[in-house]
């Protein structure tokens, strides 16, 4: 935790799990295992994103570019266009890319102690020279926009094999047509013969899917960086969620959800206490991350006009929301759960509950986790006070929303989160008989609204207030202004369509 001294016993956890997670990492590559899969892949993005060869023999790592005199809120600039080169590289190219995390996987093995003194591998630390190339460059803030300068160097000879310097504005590093015009250029100068398509694709800005997705593997590059590893694998989960061709966070949710399923994360501890607490870190972890990243708010901006008060010259304007769970979330607990069950050790460890609690009380109710406001058997309640403004084109502010939405949810009964150390259904676990007013079902489900969409009203609003273009702002959640850059992330708001689900 943040401003308190790592124990040893910590350092020893931290060490263990990101040595197995390097191990992993080692072992999926393709030089270990099976290229068949990879080979046919490359042989149909041969016929489509390049022509020959593709540069396929020659490698590259790619590294994070250095910030130079941006703002503090930029500073998520250069991790998002290293994710981008990688992705481009991957994609428009047979280049085999080790991009930075493979790269400290590498290096955390060969310091894991697991190699001689004498091997050849532990002798080359320091000096191994895992690609042909290196990339690296900076994003520097200048008085008309944003210098981005790339520069590829030969590992063997250090010349310079490929550059690219161009100013962008701050619209080209967001929407990621920058680093596309960067990675098309600096492709072209590796050798790479591109397809119309690849050119196409490679001058065109980003989806806002892709945008998203890049933010979020960033997001979980950092926290894996920083050994927040529930942080990190939700990140990765949802950033392949967003766009599924993006293979490094595929590749990373892979590597640790494996690591966590197998429930074998403290296997070198010195005993069975130290192994406990190392499973106790990472549920203090998510019931941290989780306590506001369980569920996200999801709004209509479109307005329904209701019922006029022709006397009074005022209309009620509605619009709809809902508040559902996370599926990147649902997924990252559903792993640690899985991971708490191969231990052998949940009942032992008193953690068989998690992660609705640790322990129950006399009266059947269990404790909770702070993820949730309350817990009754197998359901968590969770309390929403929302606070939603109507604004009209002058920045009038002609209507408010203040309302509470609670919502219980629940699993079915076999779910993973609820099958208990013996595999059997948690005793714990409600049924959702006749009259219970709970649902089970496939996933979780809300209790009030049933996980659909809810309308919500703006009454008297004064007609003559009303402009061509009204917006819908959601100020605060449970009394945090949501608006406010300082409280980024405190809880998923987007929007969608009354007529599709998001």
């Amino acid at each position: 935790m943040a401003g308190k001294p790592i124990s040893c016993i910590t350092f020893l956890i931290i060490t263990i799990f990101f040595t197995l997670i390097g191990l992993a990492s080692t072992a999926s590559t393709p030089e270990s295992g099976d290229n068949s899969t990879d080979s046919t892949i490359e042989q149909q993005s041969a016929q489509i994103f390049w022509i020959g060869d593709g540069g396929g023999g020659k490698s590259i790592a790619i590294l994070p570019l250095r910030a130079v005199g941006l703002a503090e809120s930029q500073q998520y600039l250069p991790e998002i266009a290293r994710g981008e080169f990688v992705s481009n590289f991957e994609t428009y190219s047979a280049i085999r890319v080790l991009d930075r995390v493979t790269l400290e996987s590498q290096y955390n093995e060969l310091l894991s102690g697991y190699y001689s003194d004498n091997a050849e591998a532990g002798m080359d630390l320091g000096h191994l020279i895992p690609t042909d190339y290196l990339m690296i460059g900076n994003i520097t803030r200048t008085a008309t926009g944003y210098a981005l300068q790339i520069q590829i160097t030969s590992n063997a000879d250090k010349i310079t094999a490929a550059s690219f310097s161009e100013t962008v504005t701050i619209a080209e590093l967001d929407n990621l047509i920058g680093i596309r015009r960067a990675s098309l250029e600096l492709l072209q100068k590796l050798g790479v013969q591109s397809t119309g398509r690849t050119r196409t694709e490679l001058t065109q800005a980003a989806t806002e899917n892709r945008v998203e997705a890049q933010t979020d593997l960033a997001r979980a590059i950092t926290a894996r960086r920083n050994g927040t590893i529930v942080e990190a694998l939700t990140y990765f989960y949802q950033a392949e969620s967003f766009d599924s061709s993006l293979l490094e966070a595929a590749r990373n949710a892979s590597i640790i959800s494996t690591v966590i399923n197998s429930g074998n994360i403290g296997e070198n501890v010195r005993n069975d206490i130290q192994r406990r607490n190392e499973w106790l870190n990472i549920l203090n972890e998510a019931d941290a991350f989780f306590e506001n990243r369980l569920f996200e708010i999801v709004y209509d901006p479109n307005l329904i006009q209701g019922a006029i008060d022709y006397n009074a010259e005022t209309v009620r304007l509605s619009f709809s929301m809902l508040v559902m769970p996370i599926s990147a979330s649902i997924r990252t607990l559903t792993d640690i759960r899985n991971g708490l069950i191969q231990t052998g050790k949940m009942r032992e460890w008193g953690l068989s509950l998690w992660p609705f609690g640790y322990s129950h009380n006399s009266s059947g109710n269990i404790l909770s986790t702070r993820m949730f406001d309350r817990i009754y058997y197998s359901y968590g309640g969770k309390n929403f006070n929302i606070r939603a403004f109507l604004i009209n084109e002058d920045g009038k502010v002609i209507g408010r929303i203040n309302s509470t939405v609670t919502i219980v949810v629940g699993f079915p009964r076999d779910h993973p989160l609820f099958i208990n150390p013996t595999n059997r259904i948690n005793p714990f676990v409600h049924d959702g008989g006749s009259g219970s007013g709970y649902f089970v079902t496939d996933r979780f489900v809300t209790y009030n609204h049933t996980g659909e969409w809810r309308r919500y009203d703006f009454d008297g609003v004064n007609v003559n207030d009303i402009t061509d273009t009204l917006t819908i702002e959601i100020t605060s959640v449970n009394g945090v202004n949501v608006q406010d850059p300082a409280n980024r992330g405190f809880i998923n708001i987007s929007t969608g369509s009354v007529q599709r689900r998001p």
